[in-house]
């Protein structure tokens, strides 16, 4: 947002009318200068009036300003003392938001009973808002949701501050930027960010302590030369990983080697077992040949035993007959007598 012109009446200071036209003083740097009381300040409260229906500084830190250490401003005060009753406080900023001119105002009057009446307007790109509320929230919006509060930290700076920034201790400073800026949400983060890395100290601790159980048993089963300090849970967490990744990449290595070791013995076994089943084989079928010849011996032999029974009966039979001739002749000789 880019201011065109302010204007204000009965405002702070000034009973009569001012106006400020910031087009005549072009797009450089210019400086408000004066002398202590000139109304310098009025001149941005009378421009944070026209944006929030605020004035720049709500209240004055009696630490560092003890001279207005007991006043608190307000917009009601910045109704110009010396105005009659009948004349009405105006503050009217003229604009410029994405190219488009817009004009706020806002007003102060007396009412009958004395009171303080205040309204509001604006009207931006063919729009008009009336109301207090209404018009803040119109140009909070067009100041991308910068309210009061974010526009004194980032755009106003209030009057004292800066000189008891500059002369101020670091602690010291610390508490004025913390009020000047509001640091509460970035304490509360960092606070936050304190408790989360505790706690993940406190996890990488139950973690380191649970690694270190996990490899304790590495050290029986490294390889001999192994160097057990590469595996510590002391280590950088990339370190000890890389390191037991080769380790894991020789183990499997050698487990590839040991596979293969052990399916060439599996295939000698089987050879050899091969081999035994036909010797096996060729026992059992000597032992049946032995077995053969030796029923083939007891053939042989029972053969010769009836091969001589046969002869003796053979020959028992040849006795019987020359012996037949001889027994006739005895049974004649016999009849005979």
């Amino acid at each position: 947002m880019k201011p065109i012109k302010l204007e204000f009446v009965a405002f702070g200071p000034y009973k009569d009318k001012q106006v400020i036209d910031f087009e005549k003083i072009g797009n450089g740097v210019f400086a408000i200068t004066g002398p202590t009381g000139a109304g310098k300040t009025t001149i941005f409260d009378a421009l944070m009036y026209a944006l929030f229906d605020e004035v720049s500084a709500k209240e004055v830190d009696a630490k560092h300003n003890p001279v207005d250490a007991n006043s608190v401003r307000n917009k009601g005060m910045m109704r110009c003392q010396f105005a009659d009753p009948s004349d009405v406080t105006e503050v009217r900023l003229e604009f410029e938001e994405n190219g488009k001119r817009g004009i706020v105002k806002r007003t102060i009057r007396v009412s009958k009973k004395g009171d303080l009446k205040y309204d509001s307007e604006l009207v931006y790109d063919g729009q008009a808002s009336k109301g207090n509320k209404e018009v803040t929230a119109v140009i909070t919006k067009l100041l991308g949701d910068v309210n009061a509060t974010r526009f004194r930290q980032i755009v106003m700076l209030a009057q004292g501050q800066f000189r008891a920034f500059m002369e101020s201790k670091d602690e010291q400073r610390k508490e004025i930027l913390g009020k000047l800026f509001d640091s509460t949400p970035y304490k509360l983060f960092q606070e936050r960010l304190g408790r989360v890395k505790r706690s993940l100290e406190a996890k990488q601790a139950d973690q380191s302590q649970r690694l270190r159980n996990v490899l304790l048993p590495t050290a029986f089963f490294l390889p001999d030369g192994a160097d057990a300090c590469r595996y510590s849970a002391d280590l950088p967490p990339q370190e000890l990983e890389n390191n037991l990744t080769a380790l894991i990449a020789s183990d499997d290595e050698l487990d590839a080697k040991m596979s293969a070791d052990v399916a060439a013995l599996n295939k000698t076994i089987a050879e050899q077992d091969k081999t035994i089943g036909a010797a096996v084989d060729k026992n059992k079928r000597y032992g049946e040949m032995v077995e053969a010849k030796e029923h083939l011996a007891e053939l042989e032999a029972e053969e010769a035993r009836w091969a001589a029974a046969e002869h003796a009966t053979k020959e028992t039979a040849r006795a019987l007959h020359d012996v037949k001739p001889v027994g006739d002749e005895v049974a004649r000789l016999s009849g005979e007598r």
